[in-house]
C-alpha cells in the first residue's frame, strides 16, 4: 500500500514543478499567432460563404410565408368532445398522490417520479 502512496507524491510533486515553471512562449507572442490564425481562417471562410442579397431576402420571405400560413391554418376552434360511447371506453389514467409527477416518454411508456415523502419528518419541522 505504501508503493502507490509513494507513487502519487511523486506524481504530485512531479505535476507541482511543472505548474510552475513559467510559459515556452511568452503570452503576447501566443496571442498574436492565434490572432492571425483566426484573422485568416475567417477571410478564407467568408469569401466561400458570400450569398448575394436577394438570394437572403427570398430565404427570408419564403420563411415569413411559411410561417403565416402556418399560423393562419391552425385550428382556432374548441376541441370536439368525445360522444358518450367514446367516452365509456376510454380509461382514465389513476389519480396520483400529491408528491408523484409523472412524465409520459412516448405515447405509451409513463415515467413517475416521486418528489418525496407524503407526510413530513416524525419529530417537528427539521
Amino acid at each position: 500500500m505504501t508503493g502507490k502512496r509513494d507513487e502519487e507524491d511523486r506524481f504530485d510533486a512531479a505535476l507541482r514543478d511543472w505548474g510552475g515553471r513559467g510559459p515556452r512562449t511568452p503570452a503576447a507572442t501566443a496571442a498574436a499567432r492565434v490572432v492571425s490564425k483566426i484573422g485568416g481562417r475567417s477571410a478564407q471562410g467568408r469569401a466561400g460563404l458570400r450569398l448575394p442579397r436577394f438570394v437572403a431576402a427570398a430565404a427570408a420571405a419564403l420563411v415569413a410565408v411559411v410561417a403565416g400560413v402556418v399560423w393562419l391554418s391552425r385550428d382556432s376552434g374548441p376541441a370536439p368532445t368525445p360522444s358518450a360511447s367514446a367516452r365509456t371506453s376510454v380509461e382514465l389514467p389513476p389519480a396520483l398522490p400529491d408528491n408523484v409527477v409523472q412524465f409520459w416518454l412516448d405515447a405509451e411508456t409513463p415515467v413517475y417520479f416521486v418528489t418525496g415523502p407524503l407526510q413530513g419528518p416524525r419529530g417537528g419541522t427539521p
